[in-house]
Order: structure tokens, then sequence, then C-alpha cells
């Protein structure tokens, strides 16, 4: 748009942006609900798929944890300067806990908006 032309904004906003949610709604009435039953099943999937992905990724550091004493002592050695520095760390499984709900709590507000 060039600067001599003034651009009457109030007429777009009122003619186009109030009529645009009616003509949509005419247009796609009753249209998107078999999909977002699709999107709630499958969302709901993913939720148990990530939490069942978080377990093996668990068992995998657990496992990898037990198995080699490097990474035991470099764990207990980080620990140990962390609590020297005054780092309050919290433990392998509240932090599985807190990604478990925030994934969940993603997922749930993907569906509250479907």
């Amino acid at each position: 748009m060039s600067a001599t032309m003034p651009t009457n904004i109030s007429i777009i906003e009122s003619g186009v942006l109030t009529s645009l949610p009616g003509l949509i709604g005419i247009a796609f009435a009753g249209k998107l609900a078999p999909v977002s039953v699709t999107i709630q099943k499958e969302i709901g999937s993913v939720d148990v798929s990530v939490v069942a992905e978080l377990v093996k990724l668990q068992v995998a550091l657990d496992t990898i944890e037990t198995g080699s004493p490097l990474v035991v002592s470099s764990i207990v050695a980080f620990h140990q300067i962390a609590t020297v520095l005054g780092l309050a760390l919290p433990t392998e499984d509240a932090i599985f806990q807190g990604v478990k709900a925030a994934a969940h709590d993603v997922l749930e507000s993907l569906l509250a908006t479907s």
C-alpha cells in the first residue's frame, strides 16, 4: 500500500472479520466432529505411548547405572559436588514423574483444544 492511499481498517474489521466466523461455521457445520473424536482417541493413545517409552528409558538408565561402576561413581561425585555448592538435586524418580506429568499436561491441553 502506498502512503498516499489511506486504508480504512474499520471497514475491513466490521465487514470481513465480523462475518468470517459465521461463514466458516456455515461451511464446516458438523463436518469436523468426527475428526475431533479421532484426534481425541489418538492423543489418548499417544499419552499411553509416551509414558511407556519413558518407563523404558528409565529402565535403560537404571541398567546402565547398575552395570557400570564408572557411571555410579560419576553420579556420586557430581551429587557430592552439587551438595557442597549448595544445590538441591531432585531424585531420578522425581525427574521422570515430572517429565511424565508435563507430557500428560501437553497432551491434555491438545485434547482440550481439539
